[in-house]
């Protein structure tokens, strides 16, 4: 996972040990070991601290901004469609009603 714009920090621990050595029966000077360097250790440090993201942060908050927008949307389309379907429902049944009360207005009228 990446850690984002967060500083990162990493060490890295090191031993090393000389011995003289020799080549073409010369010393060599350059890896040339006394009792005082034949064993060491070094530990390195390294820290990273992001200082530009590319505009990362400002691409995210307006993808957030327009998903919200996108969500409000659609509760809008949703309870305006929900209103119709009621009013839908309301209207059919007030014709419903009107049609029971024909046909009881028309069965009372046949039997007179």
């Amino acid at each position: 996972m990446a850690s984002g714009p967060q500083p990162k920090v990493a060490t890295t621990p090191a031993s090393a040990s000389r011995a003289n050595c020799t080549v073409a029966g010369t010393l060599t000077t350059a890896a040339l070991s006394t009792p005082n360097n034949r064993t060491g250790w070094s530990l390195d440090l390294g820290v990273e601290i992001p200082v530009f993201d590319g505009f990362l942060t400002n691409a995210k908050v307006a993808e957030v901004r327009a998903r919200i927008q996108q969500l409000k949307q659609q509760q809008l389309l949703l309870s305006n469609g929900l209103g119709l379907k009621l009013r839908s429902v309301f209207l059919q049944l007030q014709a419903s009603e009107k049609s029971v009360q024909a046909g009881r207005d028309a069965a009372s009228a046949g039997l007179r």
